[in-house]
């Protein structure tokens, strides 16, 4: 006895299951990268120094961990420049060096702090239009996976009255069914 609704029959296709599959395995790795993304774009140059343990994507932590070597090589840098400046600065107060030596002095510790700002700017910016890229792909996988879904459910033919079947037509996999076909009597 079949009741209206009934699953009367379902063809497979190992291209859709597949195709699913990928999908939703691209949908979970944009998802991490995402989360990474988020956290990256809000991090500030002040902030503590993130574990690896608080990322989900080796790629993320590599970038971060790389940005933070160069700032810290830049921030030496500062450093140096900073005490030249200072050492200089007193100098030049004491009129023992030249306005223009000052000058350079002052423009190489100004240009080596704003070299420092530029490191993190740039991977932030960076890292906002990924951000905005993942985001932008993992919409366009939903609607690629909603689409298989629903290709995938056209393939389940359901009984559209109660009944019982008296006979079916031998249906075997390659076999063409049209719309409107009668498969079962």
């Amino acid at each position: 006895s079949i009741k209206t609704g009934d699953t009367l029959l379902i063809i497979e296709s190992e291209t859709l299951k597949a195709q699913k599959k990928s999908i939703q395995t691209k949908i979970r790795e944009i998802t991490l990268e995402i989360g990474d993304l988020e956290k990256l774009v809000r991090i500030n140059p002040d902030d503590s120094i993130f574990l690896k343990s608080g990322f989900r994507t080796e790629r993320y932590y590599s970038e971060y961990s790389r940005m933070r070597n160069s700032i810290a090589i830049q921030a030496l840098k500062c450093q140096k420049a900073k005490s030249e400046f200072e050492r200089n600065r007193q100098l030049h107060e004491e009129l023992l060096i030249a306005d223009s030596e000052f000058e350079n002095i002052q423009f190489s510790y100004n240009s080596e702090n704003e070299n420092m700002h530029q490191i993190f700017n740039s991977e932030i910016s960076k890292w906002n239009s990924e951000l905005s890229e993942r985001k932008n792909e993992n919409t366009s996988l939903v609607a690629d996976l909603e689409s298989c879904l629903e290709q995938m459910k056209n393939r389940v033919i359901v009984a559209s009255m109660g009944g019982e079947i008296i006979s079916s037509s031998e249906i075997q996999p390659g076999t063409i069914v049209n719309a409107n076909q009668q498969v079962a009597q």
